[in-house]
């Protein structure tokens, strides 16, 4: 059974605003990846080699239950699988990495040898309930609970005054953060690294369910099919081969580029998923939201774009001008709206919109608009701000 657990990531940028999740910079691969060697973290364990997969591997199915998980490609001839729980990993040399266990976390302070600094209630509930446990970091230390953190007595970085924070830790006046050590608890998180080729060609099938946070770099090998449903925010630097996306039971992805290597794919968000793509290339999309869900394309070129929409789901198409140009460019472009759905246009130029709405549902278009058509005996809310042209409207 997955334990359930609750962090805070903390941003080597600040800590101004306190977010569920947010990523903290990594440390370089090649500085932290010595060679073939096992790596030791400032703070953590031991990152031991799993396996190794041939160059040729057809796929990689990756289940993960929860983990701070980095996928990487590099200057190599081979797959490389690393974890600081060997133990809690099952690794087939046919592609499967499959986490089995999680490791027993207390509240507390970690760092991890992925660099991310992980401050929160753990992997093993907190003493106090979840509505009174809340997490202060003042000019006298950082407090969990109302307990205490504590900082290692030697100075580690005498110029830094207050609260600061990098790849290799968070400091309070110059003295690093402990991570917790209370008996019967694990000494980290879980995490896990995998180092790919260049030039993979392979697939990949995801599976995320974790709290902790997850990032890749690219992926522009064979298929790319994901299955996102933790908490923790999943970020793929960018995608540019087939894909197929599915974001559930609350689950956040956000891809910064997007362009499927065919030109066509399908993504869905649904039961409170959150998908935001920031930048789209691609000649045909198909996507669906549902139950409290919400869909994010921000800016790009997409020729023929037919979302759905149903329950209390959003889906937002474009996110502010550039320069003065429209943010997002669509071709034909088709909503259909049910229950108590929601769109929002904004800031895009559309060659055709159509919009088929029922009562309850509700549509914002503002932008450049060619053709615009709606649909339906009894339509929804649909707020038109600013169009181009309006043609065929019933």
């Amino acid at each position: 059974m997955m334990r359930r657990s609750y962090f805070l990531l903390l941003s080597a940028l600040g800590v101004a605003t306190l977010l569920p999740c947010f990523w903290a910079p990594q440390a370089v691969a090649g500085q932290s990846d010595r060679g073939k060697n096992p790596t030791k973290d400032l703070v953590g364990l031991e990152m031991a080699p799993l396996a190794k997969m041939p160059l040729g591997t057809p796929s990689l199915n990756i289940d993960l239950l929860n983990c701070d998980f980095l996928l990487v490609h590099e200057k190599r001839s081979d797959i490389e699988v690393r974890a600081n729980y060997p133990r809690h990993w099952r690794c087939q040399s046919n592609g499967l990495v499959r986490q089995t266990d999680i490791a027993r976390c207390y509240p507390g302070f970690y760092h991890t040898s992925n660099g991310n600094n992980l401050l929160g209630m753990g992997t093993v509930p907190a003493p106090l309930p979840a509505e009174q446990f809340c997490i202060n970091i003042t000019g006298q230390g950082i407090y969990m609970g109302g307990k205490k953190m504590p900082v290692e007595r030697r100075l580690s970085r005498p110029e830094s005054v207050g609260f600061d924070m990098n790849e290799s830790g968070m400091y309070l006046d110059g003295h690093r953060l402990r991570p917790m050590n209370i008996k019967g608890s694990d000494l980290e998180v879980d995490t896990v690294k995998i180092l790919l080729p260049e030039d993979f060609q392979g697939c990949l099938h995801l599976t995320w369910k974790g709290y902790l946070p997850a990032k890749m770099d690219f992926w522009s090998g064979g298929n790319c099919r994901l299955l996102i449903s933790g908490r923790g925010e999943f970020d793929i630097g960018k995608i540019n081969s087939e894909a197929d996306v599915v974001v559930d039971s609350g689950g956040r992805l956000r891809v910064h580029e997007f362009k499927p290597a065919f030109n066509e794919c399908r993504i869905k968000s649904m039961n409170g998923g959150q998908l935001t793509l920031d930048k789209v290339e691609c000649s045909s999309m198909y996507m669906e939201s549902h139950g409290v869900a919400r869909i994010d394309l921000r800016q790009g070129d997409i020729g023929t774009l037919k979302a759905v929409a149903a329950g209390e789901s959003r889906i937002h198409l474009g996110a502010g001008q550039a320069e003065g140009k429209p943010a997002l460019s669509l071709g034909r472009c088709e909503l259909n709206l049910g229950d108590k759905s929601e769109a929002m246009v904004v800031s895009c130029r559309v060659s055709s919109l159509k919009i088929e709405s029922k009562p309850g549902t509700r549509a914002h278009v503002s932008g450049l608009i060619d053709q615009f058509q709606t649909e339906g005996k009894e339509c929804g809310a649909i707020e038109v701000l600013r169009e181009r042209q309006l043609q065929g409207q019933d």
